[in-house]
C-alpha cells in the first residue's frame, strides 16, 4: 500500500530483485515510521519462508526497498485463475504456517495475511511478504485497525489489541479465500462484514 513494486536487475550481485518504490513526499511521520519498521523487520528476518530483504537506498524524495524476487506472483492471484484441490491447499498453508511461526519465534505480528501477501517461488514454494503493518507484539497499538478488512481478525475490529491469535485467524480466512475464491463476507459491505466478524 505504500509504492509500486518493480522487477529490476541489480548489476552489483547479476541477480534478478523486487524494488519497492516509495514516496516520501507528503507522507506524515507515522507513515515513514511505518516505512521505516517494515525495514526493520525486513532485516531481521532471514528464512527460507520469508522474503528476504536485500538492501534499501534512498534517492531525494524516494525510497527504494530491495527484496528478492519471486517469479510465480501472490498466491491469491494463482487461486483467481486455476482452481487449487484441497492436498494443494494444505500443502500451501503448511508452509505459510512454517513462516508464522518463525515471525511468532521473533515476536512479530504480521497483522496483514491473506492470498496476496503470500508470493510463490518457481518451484510453487511459499514465502511471506508485505511487513507493512507488521510490528512486534510488545509495540502493537490496541487503538489501531490494520490489516485488510475481510482477513481482519475480531479483536483487531473491536480494538482489543491484535495477538498471534490475530494471524491464525487470517490464515483461516485465507483458507476459506483459497477454497471458494474469496474470503468470509466478501458480498457484504465492509460495515455489515466487520459486525458479522466480531
Amino acid at each position: 500500500g505504500f509504492g509500486k513494486v518493480f522487477k529490476a536487475f541489480n548489476t552489483k550481485s547479476l541477480t534478478t530483485v523486487a524494488v519497492k518504490q516509495i514516496s516520501l513526499a507528503n507522507k506524515d511521520s507515522k507513515k515513514i515510521k511505518e516505512i521505516q519498521n517494515e525495514i526493520q523487520l525486513l532485516k531481521l528476518l532471514d528464512h527460507h519462508r520469508i522474503v528476504q530483504y536485500k538492501d534499501d537506498i534512498r534517492k531525494g524524495d524516494h525510497l527504494y526497498i530491495m527484496m528478492e524476487y519471486l517469479e510465480s506472483g501472490s498466491l491469491g492471484a494463482l487461486t483467481r485463475k486455476f482452481k487449487i484441490d484441497e492436498m494443494g491447499i494444505c500443502r500451501y498453508i503448511a508452509q505459510v504456517l512454517e513462516g508464522l511461526s518463525i515471525l511468532h519465534g521473533e515476536g512479530i505480528i504480521h497483522r496483514d495475511i491473506k492470498g496476496d501477501n503470500v508470493l510463490l517461488t518457481k518451484d510453487g514454494d511459499v514465502k511471506l511478504a508485505d511487513f507493512g503493518v507488521s510490528s512486534k507484539l510488545s509495540r502493537v497499538q490496541t487503538n489501531e485497525i490494520c490489516g485488510t478488512p475481510f482477513w481482519m481478525a475480531p479483536e483487531i475490529i473491536s480494538l482489543s489489541g491484535a495477538t498471534y491469535a490475530s494471524d491464525i485467524w487470517s490464515v483461516g480466512c485465507m483458507v476459506i479465500e483459497l477454497l471458494s475464491g474469496k474470503p468470509p463476507y466478501f458480498d457484504l459491505d465492509r460495515t455489515t462484514a466487520f459486525f458479522k466478524i466480531v
